[in-house]
C-alpha cells in the first residue's frame, strides 16, 4: 500500500484560498472592481472633455497667430523688395514709380482701406512672394477696384480675416498719429463669431511707456474673440 503523506494545515489553507480566488474570477468582477473601473473611465472621459474644450477655445487664437506670422513675413518681404513699408493706402503705391494702374474702389468708400491695401500690395504684379492667404480672405463691404491691380486679375477688394471672421487691423508708423485722432472704419464679417457686421474704429496701440508701439515699422493685429479692437483680448503681431 503506497505511503500517503498528509497535507499540512497551511497547505490545505493555501489550496482553499487559490480555489476561492479561481472561483471568484470565474464568476466575474466583484462590485468593488466594477466601481474602480467605472471611476477610471469617468476620469478619462473628464480629461478628454476638458482637453477638447481647451482646444476649441485656443484653436482660433493659434490659427490667428499663425496668420499674423504669415502676413508679417509677406509685409517684411515687400519692404525688402521696395525699400519702404507696405502703405496702408493703395494710392501711395504710386510712390514706387512702377508701371501700375492704381484703380479706385467701386462703390467709392474708405472702409477697410488699410487691410485692403495689404492684400493688394502682397498680390500686385511684380511682387512674386506667395503669402498663402487666399483661404483667409473675405469682402465684408462688397467693393472692388475699377481696374484690377492683383496679378491674378481679380478686382475684388478683399480683406484678410482672423479666425473669428473679422478683418485684421493694419497701421504704418507714418499713420499712427492721424489714425489715433481719426480712427478708420472697419466692417466686421457678417458671419463673425462675435460683433458680426458691426462697424468698428481701431486705433494704433501704445506701449506701457505711452509711446506708439512698433515705432518706425507697422502694427498688425486682430480684434480678438470679442470682435472689438483695442481691448485686452486683441492678438498682436508683436509682444505687448
Amino acid at each position: 500500500m503506497p505511503n500517503v503523506i498528509p497535507s499540512s494545515p497551511s497547505r490545505r489553507s493555501a489550496v482553499r484560498s487559490a480555489t476561492s480566488v479561481a472561483r471568484r474570477h470565474r464568476g466575474g468582477f466583484s462590485f468593488i472592481e466594477i466601481l474602480v473601473v467605472m471611476g477610471i473611465i469617468a476620469v478619462l472621459v473628464g480629461l478628454s472633455l476638458g482637453l477638447a474644450s481647451l482646444l476649441a477655445t485656443n484653436a482660433p487664437v493659434i490659427k490667428t497667430k499663425s496668420l499674423l506670422a504669415k502676413l508679417r513675413t509677406g509685409i517684411d518681404a515687400w519692404r525688402g523688395v521696395y525699400q519702404m513699408t507696405l502703405p496702408s493706402d493703395m494710392q501711395q503705391f504710386r510712390r514706387l514709380g512702377l508701371p501700375l494702374t492704381i484703380g479706385k474702389p467701386v462703390p467709392p468708400n474708405t472702409t477697410n482701406a488699410e487691410n485692403e491695401a495689404v492684400v493688394q500690395g502682397l498680390s500686385m504684379r511684380g511682387f512674386d512672394h506667395n503669402s498663402d492667404i487666399d483661404g483667409d480672405l473675405m469682402n465684408s463691404d462688397g467693393d472692388r477696384l475699377d481696374t484690377p491691380l492683383a496679378r491674378s486679375g481679380v478686382a475684388d477688394l478683399h480683406e484678410v480675416k482672423d479666425d473669428w471672421g473679422n478683418p485684421l487691423n493694419y497701421f504704418t508708423d507714418a499713420q499712427y498719429a492721424a489714425a489715433e485722432r481719426s480712427p478708420p472704419s472697419v466692417i466686421n464679417g457678417a458671419d463673425s463669431k462675435a460683433n458680426a457686421g458691426a462697424t468698428v474704429h481701431p486705433k494704433p496701440w501704445r506701449n506701457a511707456g505711452g509711446a506708439f508701439a512698433q515705432a518706425g515699422g507697422y502694427q498688425l493685429f486682430s480684434s480678438g474673440p470679442d470682435g472689438v479692437p483695442n481691448t485686452d483680448d486683441d492678438i498682436t503681431a508683436w509682444a505687448r
